[in-house]
This record gives structure tokens, sequence and C-alpha cells, in this order.
């Protein structure tokens, strides 16, 4: 088993276990399919694509089913993913591509008009869409067997990574990640969330945005909790996914909690498992906080930076 292979341990724990379901389309995946999925396509990519130790890899896309499955990949084969910002102009994506020095880039068909004018995507030499992935996958899931991936050589120092954040000044700066980063976040999330394999959480955050991975997401996969995929953030959908899915645990940002607590449905809700709510991004004024806490819903403030992961 590789040290940093998340997919295949739960695989062997908790193999019929849902890892990961799309609300859009309710494609649900366990352990053992997300870690066949995995070693399927970290194969192709491998011996068909010529993808090793340490190729970028761009994606242009919210998080789906596929994008936790790169995930898997990068874990396995050593490759790093680069989450491109979908709500970025052309110009600033011809930049990120260029800079990152990518291999491939897999996308949402959406998303080409952004950037099938650029140079640098024109000079990309493995091109994809979400749509093909998918396919791939499907007919994976669809097989008997799926022949074990050969190990690679995964050292902890080793990047995972690369999300660009903007300062100040100047252009974009890639932010580097590494196998060890996101192992001990994952360790100091839990210590101080109190995560386990119960958990339950919905993510309709951007991957291009640390919170999106390492508040709970990561954490979720490495310790087999279980994870709704939400594209967007919608106030009265995701209160009433909250409730359905009985969900222990989420992340979001003031805003996000402003707009639910002002919903009509906020008062219909139970939300009776929940534990409390990470926020970060700002501050939280307190009235807010005060309402929530009259819900049953605690609050905990967190801090992080993209550039230390979080």
């Amino acid at each position: 088993m590789i040290a940093f292979d998340w997919f295949e341990k739960w695989a062997r724990y908790s193999p019929l276990k849902i890892a990961f379901r799309e609300f859009e389309t309710e494609r649900g995946y366990s352990f053992f399919q997300f870690n066949k999925m995995g070693n399927n396509l970290a194969r192709l990519l491998r011996d068909e694509h010529g993808f090793g130790h340490g190729d970028r890899l761009a994606i242009l896309s919210e998080y789906n089913i596929e994008y936790i499955v790169l995930f898997a990949v990068a874990q396995k084969l050593g490759i790093v993913l680069v989450p491109l910002n979908y709500r970025l102009a052309s110009g600033e994506l011809e930049y990120i591509i260029g800079n990152a020095e990518v291999k491939g880039i897999v996308y949402d068909e959406k998303y080409l008009d952004r950037i099938k004018n650029l140079k640098s995507f024109g000079e990309i030499p493995y091109q994809v869409t979400m749509d093909e992935l998918q396919g791939i996958n499907d007919r994976c899931v669809a097989q008997k067997d799926v022949p074990p991936l050969v190990n690679e050589t995964i050292l902890e120092d080793d990047p995972v990574f690369i999300l660009y954040t903007s300062g100040t000044t100047a252009f974009p700066k890639g932010a580097l990640y590494t196998h060890r980063m996101l192992f001990w976040n994952s360790i100091n999330t839990q210590l101080r969330l109190d995560i386990t394999s119960a958990d339950v959480s919905l993510n309709c955050a951007p991957p291009f945005h640390t919170g999106g991975w390492n508040v709970l997401l990561a954490p979720f996969i490495h310790h087999g909790a279980y994870t709704l995929l939400m594209r967007s953030f919608d106030p009265d959908l995701v209160l009433e996914m909250l409730d359905l899915e009985r969900a222990t645990v989420w992340w979001a940002v003031p805003t996000m909690l402003k707009m639910m607590a002002d919903s009509p449905i906020f008062e219909k809700v139970a939300l009776s498992r929940l534990r409390y709510f990470v926020v970060g991004g700002e501050s939280m004024p307190i009235p807010l906080i005060e309402k929530w806490h009259k819900k049953g819903v605690l609050i905990r403030q967190g801090y992080g930076l993209t550039e230390v992961g979080p």
C-alpha cells in the first residue's frame, strides 16, 4: 500500500461504503469503486500518455466524481493537479496554464470558449473533456476486474497540488502543496474537529480554493467519511440537503451562513445531527453566530492561507 494512497486504504477498510455522491446527477461510488477508477486512470495516463512523477495536469471544472478520481490518481501516480479558476478571464488563464507548464488538461466543455483560442491551450499535449473522462470511469466500474496499479514511489515532500493565489501586485503565484502538507493538515483537522468515518458533509466550494480541498474534503477522504458534491451554492438547497443527508459538520463563509439564515426554510429544517459549522474567510458577526446557536448549530471560526496549505 502506498503511504499516501488514501483511497486504497479505505478500499480495504470499508470497500462498500459510499465515499462521494453528486447532487446533480445522483452518481455515487464506494471507496472500492473510487480506488478501482483511480488505478485504471493512473495506468492509462502512465502507459498511454506518458504521465509520470511530477507531471502537471490542469483541471477546469467544478467538483464532480471525475475530479475526485483525479485526486486518487495524483496519490497513486505522483502527478500534480493544477485546479484552474473558471471565474477568470481568458488572459488570466493563459498566464496560469503557461506558468504551471502543464502536460495535460481536463476541462468541462462549457468552459471551452474560455480557453480554446489560447496559445498555451493549443500547446498542451494531452487534452480530454470531463464527459470523456466520465465515459472512461463508467466503463471501468462496469468491468469485473481491473489489475492493480504498479506501485510508484511517492515521497512525503513530492507535490500533489499547485493552487494559484493572487496578492496585491503582479501575477498570480502558484502555491505548491505536498503530500505531507495534506496529511498533517488532515491530522490537525481531525484533532480539532473530531472527524471520524461516521461523519457526513457536503461540498459546494470551488476546487481552485484551498478551503475547497483542505478544510473538510481531503480530511474526509483521509478519514473515510462521506461527502455530497454540489456544483454551486444555493442557500435553500444547501439547507435542505444538510437536513436530508443528516450532515454532521459543514464549512462555509459568513456570507453564505447569512443567506441561509435569511432563507424562508431556515425554521423548517431540523439539522439535528450538525455538531457545528466551520467558518473562514472573514470574521462572523456575533448576532449571526447567536442566531445559529439558537438553531442548535455551533460556530467554529478558523483562519487559513493558501500559501501554507491552508
